[in-house]
């Protein structure tokens, strides 16, 4: 008899649980699809089975049900770039992450899985200073530095006569770059054959299990406890990730235990700021978020240099217009122009403009919550507490704001004239609001430095011109192309430097 009521009760739960969601739930009368509304077995499907393709699905049923869709049962999802600084909001309006989405990355107690406000409040308060505007001007030198090895190891490439993959190099440099600044610990691995695509192949595995453990009802911090023989075993490139994790941990007890003062400010110092409470300053702590800015840092801003350079190096126009502007500030080998200088430059800044909107940032939706407020969107009232996202990838593709806007066209942002900077402001890549890329100014000094001495010191052509290399295809948390990572091959015809 027991048993024939588990069975009973565990058939009827999913009914009684699918009725009350499309009858009785506070969002039940948002537009969307009834499956996505009733279970959340329709992103399911789409993220883990498909891996990663429910990003394109949320675009299909904005197209059939409108600007703000139910997309799955507790969450709301707008396709309105005028409305994104609502929802991603200044720091004066309280904003929250949504946990069920947080958990997938296992790292919790770093700032991008924070989810209380006040509470990431005062870790990013901890780091703000770290990665300023002026702090990040300070650095110039060293990815300065970075770049011009990165460039001495193309023209090697071209002494030795064989083809060079943009997209490795480009990850080596932003590793070594974060390394360097963050941990005061070069990892060389610009230096080092192979390193950085065991790296990335390993970073690649380890998110094919995002959203599956955003799904799993259990405490997904098991996989840390996993021995290291055995991870091996299951997984040599999750093994990898986790050794990457030890070397980190390793430099975050010694800084604790002040066993090597570095000769510069490092974040691991920066987050043992006596402003503080003791129960942030522990080895756990410094860990996560050690690792998360090794992600953060390489990542994103490796693929925001592939895709620019693709396009840049697909059209023989726009290299030769940029290479010309940007003699201007590159008269010889030896300039080096800062970021402000570059930035100056109306047609080189249009072309990464293009290259941070082309490459997205983000593929993966992120969702906010206003814990006490009532969210209006035209005549919907969004009840507090109601996690609610925009994607980069809707808003960069928006027709209104960029016509025809798979098109790699600087001249969009020359065109805008008084209005390019209303224009940039539509730039979605680094977030909005409190919660912004902590990043951001790093990321972009890395990308017009190095943008730049490619385009005026290196002669090289693609050698492989496929859109599928480049454009995303898989949602990831990270974004993956249909041929797997990005992978941007030339052969370099000369160097000058």
């Amino acid at each position: 008899m027991i048993l024939i009521t588990a069975c009973v009760t565990s058939l009827l739960y999913p009914v009684a649980l699918a009725i009350y969601r499309l009858f009785f739930h506070p969002l039940r009368n948002f537009p969307g699809s009834k499956l996505a509304a009733a279970t959340r077995l329709h992103e399911f499907y789409y993220n883990v089975v498909k891996d990663g393709q429910f990003v394109w699905e949320i675009e299909r049923m904005h197209q059939k049900y409108g600007p703000i869709i139910r997309i799955n049962p507790d969450e709301l999802h707008i396709n309105d770039p005028f409305f994104y600084n609502e929802i991603y909001a200044a720091p004066s309006s309280r904003r929250e992450k949504y946990h069920e989405f947080s958990k997938g990355i296992v790292l919790p107690l770093s700032i991008v899985t924070t989810i209380d406000h006040d509470l990431h409040t005062l870790r990013r308060k901890a780091l703000s200073n770290f990665f300023s505007r002026q702090s990040i001007r300070r650095m110039e030198p060293l990815i300065q530095d970075k770049v011009v090895q990165l460039i001495q190891k193309l023209a090697d490439a071209h002494k030795e006569g064989h083809e060079a993959d943009l997209s490795l190099i480009f990850y080596a440099l932003t590793i070594d770059t974060i390394s360097h600044y963050a941990y005061g610990t070069n990892y060389q691995t610009l230096d080092k054959t192979d390193y950085e695509k065991q790296i990335r192949e390993a970073l690649i595995t380890g998110t094919s299990m995002f959203h599956l453990m955003r799904f799993l009802p259990i405490d997904t911090l098991w996989v840390t406890k996993v021995p290291q023989g055995l991870l091996e075993w299951i997984s040599p490139a999750a093994a990898f990730v986790m050794a990457f994790k030890k070397n980190i941990r390793a430099q975050a007890i010694e800084a604790l235990g002040g066993v090597k003062k570095p000769d510069t400010e490092t974040v691991f110092t920066a987050l043992m700021s006596p402003e503080l409470p003791g129960a942030e300053r522990c080895v756990e702590r410094l860990e996560d978020e050690g690792s998360v800015l090794l992600q953060a840092g390489s990542e994103t801003t490796g693929q925001a240099l592939s895709v620019t350079i693709f396009y840049i190096l697909r059209d023989r126009e726009i290299l030769c217009r940029a290479k010309k502007e940007l003699t201007g500030v590159m008269p010889t080998p030896e300039s080096r122009p800062t970021v402000a200088e570059l930035q100056s430059l109306p047609y080189f800044s249009a072309v990464i403009n293009e290259g941070f909107r082309l490459s997205f940032g983000m593929l993966s939706r992120l969702p906010r919550v206003a814990p006490n407020e009532v969210l209006r969107y035209k005549e919907w009232d969004i009840p507090a507490g109601t996690p609610v996202s925009e994607s980069n990838h809707l808003i960069h593709t928006n027709p209104d704001l960029f016509p025809n806007p798979r098109s790699f066209d600087p001249e969009r942002w020359i065109r805008a004239g008084d209005g390019r900077k209303y224009l940039e402001s539509m730039l979605t890549n680094f977030s909005k609001g409190r919660r912004q890329c902590l990043g951001i100014y790093l990321a972009q000094a890395e990308v017009y430095i190095t943008i730049a001495h490619l385009v005026r010191w290196v002669d090289m052509r693609l050698l492989d011109s496929r859109l599928e290399c480049i454009e995303p295809w898989r949602d990831r948390l990270i974004i993956l192309p249909k041929a797997g990572h990005y992978s941007v091959k030339v052969v370099v015809d000369g160097v000058e430097m």
